[in-house]
């Protein structure tokens, strides 16, 4: 995906995110303008967006916002999760780069990763399911 692509999918995640359901940006070169019907995702309706129960002990970890999925943060060597590993709440997993921005995706509730439903490198839209959790602590 380009530069333009990136920048344009972080500013529509931008828009959902905060309820805006218009946007008009104009120059002497050009216009660019967004519309769409807004999806509600703010504040509590965002931490309930990160994941969806698919059966009564796994949920699906989701994609945050519209990137690239990276295993590990650009600083480190190691990936941030792998299948097996057991995550409290809150605990990064993985990153969604768009541009120079990077966002975390987290664990949402404790439990241990099972599958990994995206790979590296994969261009994800928002709330796509990126890893499968079985919920509860590790025996």
């Amino acid at each position: 995906m380009s530069e333009k692509l990136h920048r344009i999918a972080a500013l529509v995640d931008l828009m959902r995110r905060h309820g805006i359901d218009a946007f008009e940006l104009s120059s002497p070169d050009e216009i660019v303008k967004f519309s769409f019907e807004p999806t509600g995702h703010a504040s509590a309706g965002e931490a309930a967006a990160s994941s969806r129960s698919v059966e009564a002990d796994m949920v699906e970890i989701l994609s945050p916002g519209v990137g690239t999925l990276v295993a590990r943060h650009p600083a480190m060597s190691a990936e941030l999760v792998t299948v097996g590993q057991t995550k409290q709440e809150g605990e990064c997993v993985a990153l969604i780069q768009s541009g120079r921005i990077y966002r975390p995706v987290v664990v949402p509730v404790e439990g241990t990763i099972v599958k990994r439903l995206a790979n590296p490198g994969d261009v994800v839209d928002h709330a796509r399911p990126l890893f499968l959790l079985k919920r509860g602590k590790a025996v």
